[in-house]
């Protein structure tokens, strides 16, 4: 799939972007461009991977349609990276997250089109699963457009499901070892929160292989170990009477959510991650995805095994 293509990583320039970045130049690409309106870490990452004629570095905004229509040009493959993500952020300034999320997906999804990208990769997060912030209804939206222009045009979208990224920019983790180089209590927002974290190496990993695997309009998500927020506290504060409840914040939830019920109906069990096909699983009852036989209208009823 990647051989002898050219990929172009907006931002490329972020955490798993950069990470992504990295993994690409061990492929036979032919070319790299990162799109990032970053100038300072898009700088350092150049600097970082030294003088090639495989990378491009573009300074540009994905809300910015035209920059994002040359920035695709001549490409072969799209990963959408780029994101506001911050809760508190992105909660305080919505206009702006919209803007970037949502309609910054749309800009690019619309110039892969037009230059008759091969496939387009959109990065999303569990945090759309029933969202309850901000955030997270924009990437279900980004996703349900990304699966739209899968499954009604010739551009093979889709998307890649992640959970947390343990370092990515501004994490929980940061924060801890800063409280505790200060001497300060380890801040935890609720002792039942719970979350799914992944390394940056596996997510960038993991985002290739389903480049290579992805015939559009699919949802992959990866099969995630979830943590109980309480014991990562305590290897930072090493004992409870270290750590300072803070309560959640706004609308988050304290525990998160790989699949939506009606997504775990129609999973495909692929060993180590799950997939969201385009259309109907061939075998399972159309009417009630092989759950409930009882209300098929289809005798008989041709329910396969399904995932739990």
């Amino acid at each position: 799939m990647f051989e002898d293509a050219t990929v172009l990583v907006d931002g490329g320039a972020g955490s798993l972007g950069s990470e992504i970045v990295r993994r690409l130049l061990q492929q036979p690409v032919h070319a790299v461009r990162i799109l990032d309106n970053n100038e300072y870490t898009l700088f350092n990452l150049q600097r970082e991977l030294g003088a090639t004629q495989k990378i491009r570095c573009l300074v540009g905004d994905i809300r910015d349609y035209e920059r994002v229509k040359d920035a695709v040009q001549g490409c072969d493959i799209v990963i959408h990276a780029a994101a506001l993500k911050n809760l508190e952020l992105t909660e305080d300034n919505p206009q702006e997250c919209i803007s970037v999320n949502i309609h910054g997906t749309q800009n690019l999804l619309r110039a892969s089109r037009y230059a008759k990208i091969k496939k387009f990769c959109n990065l999303s997060s569990d945090k759309c699963v029933n969202p309850s912030t901000l955030y997270g209804t924009t990437k279900l939206i980004a996703e349900k457009v990304t699966t739209w222009h899968g499954k009604t045009t010739d551009l093979k979208a889709f998307n890649v499901r992640l959970g947390n990224i343990r370092e990515s920019r501004g994490n929980v983790f940061e924060l801890w070892h800063t409280q505790r180089e200060w001497g300060d209590k380890i801040s935890l927002t609720d002792p039942a929160m719970r979350r799914y974290f992944m390394s940056v190496g596996d997510a960038a990993e993991f985002v290739l292989e389903c480049i290579d695997q992805a015939e559009g309009a699919e949802t992959f998500i990866p099969k995630m170990k979830k943590y109980n927020m309480t014991d990562l506290a305590l290897t930072f504060a090493e004992k409870r009477e270290n750590i300072k409840i803070v309560g959640v914040r706004g609308d988050e939830k304290l525990d998160e959510e790989l699949m939506t019920e009606t997504e775990k109906k129609n999973a495909l069990n692929r060993g180590d991650y799950w997939v969201l096909p385009n259309q109907p699983v061939p075998g399972r009852c159309p009417c009630c995805g092989g759950y409930d036989c009882q209300l098929c209208t289809n005798k008989p009823c041709h329910c396969g095994d399904l995932p739990e």
